[in-house]
C-alpha cells in the first residue's frame, strides 16, 4: 500500500499505520482491544494513529485507531491523506464487490471515505464510513462495510482501491479515527455471451423474391448489476 496525501497536512497529521496496536481478528458486531492494552494482540490491521500527542510533543508512533484535534489556525493537526492498495488485476473478472471490517467515529469534518480507481491515476468516492458503534474505554467496536465496485472494474487489469482519511483543526473529534481489517474484493458470474433473437412483425410471415419483412430485435444478454 502507498500514501498519497491529498489536501492540507499540519505539522502533526496523523499518519496511516499497519499494525496490531489497533487488533483485528474481531466479528462484527463485537468490541476488540489491541497489542498496547491486550499484550500478546497480533492480529495487524491498516489504521490512522497520531504522530505526537499534544501538548507535550513526545513522539508517541501507533498508538492505535485515533487521532488528534485541537483548535488551531495554522492547521497544525488538519489531515488529508489517502491510502491505496497496489494494482488489482480484475481480468477476467465482473460484477465485483468490496467488502472488509472497520471501525469509525465519524463527524462532519473528520470521517473516511471509500475511493476507487479504475486506471491507477484518477479517483472517486464510493461513499463515506458510517459510525461503528461504542464499546467501553480502550475498546474497539467492529462492524462490517460492503459496496459494489463501479461497472468500470470488470474486466479490468489496473484497479486500485483506497481509503482517504480527513481531519481538521477545529477542536471537534471522536473517539476513533479509523482502522479496517479483512479486506476482500469478490467476483460474481462471468457474462454470458448475447444469443441472436428477432421476429417478424405485422404478421409478415411470408414475402416473395425483392420483398421485404420488418424484424423486431430481441436478443438476450447479460447486463452488469454494477
Amino acid at each position: 500500500w502507498t500514501i498519497t496525501a491529498t489536501g492540507i497536512n499540519g505539522a502533526f497529521a496523523s499518519k496511516w499505520y499497519v499494525s496490531a496496536t489497533t487488533a483485528g481478528g474481531v466479528l462484527p458486531g463485537n468490541c476488540g482491544g489491541g497489542c498496547v492494552t491486550t499484550p500478546g494482540s497480533s492480529n495487524q490491521t491498516l489504521h490512522v494513529g497520531v504522530v505526537f500527542i499534544p501538548p507535550s510533543g513526545y513522539p508517541d508512533p501507533d498508538s492505535g485507531a485515533g487521532y488528534s484535534d485541537f483548535p488551531n489556525a495554522a492547521n497544525f493537526y488538519s489531515t488529508s491523506k489517502r491510502v491505496e492498495s497496489p494494482t488489482i488485476d480484475c481480468s477476467g473478472q465482473y460484477v465485483i464487490s468490496l467488502d472488509f471490517l472497520y471501525v469509525a467515529a465519524p463527524n462532519a469534518n473528520d470521517k473516511c471515505t471509500v475511493v476507487y480507481s479504475e486506471d491507477g491515476v484518477s479517483w472517486q468516492n464510493l461513499g463515506e464510513l458510517p459510525n461503528s458503534g461504542s464499546c467501553g474505554a480502550q475498546q474497539d467496536p467492529w462492524q462490517a462495510f460492503q459496496i459494489d465496485l463501479p461497472a468500470s472494474a470488470n474486466d479490468n487489469q489496473n484497479v486500485k482501491i483506497g481509503f482517504m482519511w480527513q481531519n481538521n483543526s477545529d477542536g471537534v473529534k471522536n473517539s476513533y479515527s479509523v482502522a479496517l481489517d479483512d479486506i476482500i474484493l469478490t467476483a460474481g458470474p462471468a457474462p454470458e455471451p448475447p444469443v441472436a433473437n428477432f421476429e417478424v412483425l405485422n404478421g409478415e410471415h411470408t414475402f416473395c423474391q425483392g420483398g421485404s419483412a420488418t424484424l423486431n430485435d430481441i436478443p438476450t444478454f447479460y447486463a452488469f448489476t454494477n
